[in-house]
C-alpha cells in the first residue's frame, strides 16, 4: 500500500471529502480505491473517521494553523519525502475540518475496530433479508454478505446474491467482489462470483463494473462476465434469467444456450450433468421453468430439443 499512497492520493481523498473534485477527479479516486482493497480501506479511514469526528471537532478548541502543521508533519512522516503543500484554496478549512483531518491521520486504525456492519450468512437454503436501508437481498445458499451503511451503502459478497436497491441519488450502493467494484443508486441486479469469473446480470437500472481500471455500464437486459484466467471482461445479452431459481423458484430461459442452463442446474439441484457432444452445448431453448422437479425439466429440454437424457448412476448424460 505504501507505494500507491502519495500526497497526490491525498490532495484527491482531501477533495472528495470537501466534495470540491471534479467528475474526472473523483474517477481517478474510484479507480485508485480499486486498484487494492488496502487503498480503499485506507480512503474509507478517510471518510469514516471524517463523519465520526464531527461532533468532537465541534466542540473541540482548535489553533487551525497549528493543526493544519501538524497534519502536513505526519503527512510528511508517513510517506517520508517533503510533503507536497496545498493550493491556497484548500487552506480554506474551518478549525473543525483541520481537527478531523488530523484526526484522520493519526487515527485511521480506529475505523477498523468500531465500523458498525451487518453480516448475512445463507447456509444451506436461500435467505432473503430486508437490508437497514430497506434495499432487499436475496442470498443463494452457500453465500454471505457484510454491509456498511454510512457516505455510501458498501456490500462485500461471497457467492451469490440478487440485489433490489432502493433509490438514494446521493448515497451510492457499491457491491465489491473479489477485485471488482458494483456501483448503483437505485436498481435490480444480480452478482454471481467464482474462483474464476464473476457475472452481473442487470434487470432494471442502471450498473456500473470497475475491474482492472476499466469501467462498464451495464444496461437492463445485458450480463457481463469477468473472466479472472484470461483477465478479459465480455458484455453480451443476459439470456433469460437463470439465478431466479434461488428467488422464486423460477428458472426462465430466452434462447439460454444449454451449456448455461446445464450449469445453473447442476448448481441448483447439486447434480451432475455432463453434455457428451460439444455441438450440442450452443442449442438453445427458451421457456420458463416454474419449481419443478430436475427430472421433469430434463424431459422437457428433451423434448423440446429433441436430445437423449440417460442417467448413468448419479450423473445424467446429455446426447445427440
Amino acid at each position: 500500500m505504501k507505494k500507491n499512497i502519495n500526497d497526490n492520493i491525498h490532495e484527491l481523498l482531501v477533495k472528495c471529502l470537501l466534495n470540491e473534485a471534479s467528475p474526472e477527479e473523483q474517477l481517478a479516486a474510484e479507480r485508485w480505491m480499486s486498484e487494492d482493497p488496502a487503498n480503499r480501506r485506507y480512503a474509507e479511514g478517510y471518510r469514516k473517521l471524517w463523519e465520526e469526528s464531527r461532533a468532537l471537532a465541534r466542540t473541540s478548541q482548535v489553533d487551525e494553523d497549528a493543526a493544519w502543521d501538524r497534519f502536513r508533519t505526519k503527512l510528511h512522516h508517513r510517506n517520508r519525502q517533503k510533503a507536497k503543500l496545498f493550493p491556497l484554496r484548500w487552506l480554506r478549512f474551518s478549525a473543525a475540518a483541520a481537527a478531523i483531518l488530523v484526526v484522520c491521520i493519526t487515527g485511521i486504525w480506529y475505523f477498523h475496530h468500531s465500523s458498525l456492519q451487518t453480516n448475512y450468512v445463507a447456509a444451506e437454503v436461500p435467505l432473503e433479508k430486508v437490508l437497514p436501508d430497506s434495499s432487499v437481498i436475496n442470498l443463494n445458499k452457500h453465500s454471505s454478505i457484510r454491509f456498511e451503511d454510512g457516505r455510501e451503502r458498501k456490500v462485500a459478497l461471497k457467492g451469490e446474491a440478487f440485489f433490489n436497491v432502493r433509490k438514494n441519488a446521493v448515497k451510492p450502493f457499491r457491491v465489491y467482489v473479489q477485485d471488482a467494484v458494483v456501483t448503483v443508486l437505485g436498481t435490480s441486479f444480480h452478482v454471481r462470483e467464482s474462483s474464476s469469473k464473476i457475472e452481473v446480470s442487470v434487470e432494471t437500472g442502471l450498473v456500473q463494473v470497475i475491474w482492472k481500471n476499466d469501467t462498464t455500464l451495464v444496461h437492463p437486459g445485458e450480463k457481463i462476465v469477468l473472466n479472472e484466467e484470461s483477465g478479459r471482461s465480455v458484455k453480451d445479452s443476459a439470456k433469460g434469467a437463470l439465478y431466479r431459481h434461488f428467488i422464486d423458484g423460477d428458472i426462465v430461459c430466452d434462447h439460454t444456450p444449454l451449456d448455461q442452463l446445464v450449469e445453473v442446474l447442476q448448481q441448483a439441484y447439486g447434480a451432475s450433468i455432463r453434455i457428451a457432444d460439444a455441438d450440442l452445448k450452443k442449442l438453445t431453448i427458451t421457456t420458463t421453468f416454474h419449481n419443478m422437479e430436475l427430472d421433469d425439466i430434463l424431459d422437457i429440454v428433451s423434448q423440446t430439443l429433441g436430445i437423449r437424457i440417460e442417467k448413468n448412476g448419479e450423473q445424467y448424460i446429455i446426447k445427440p
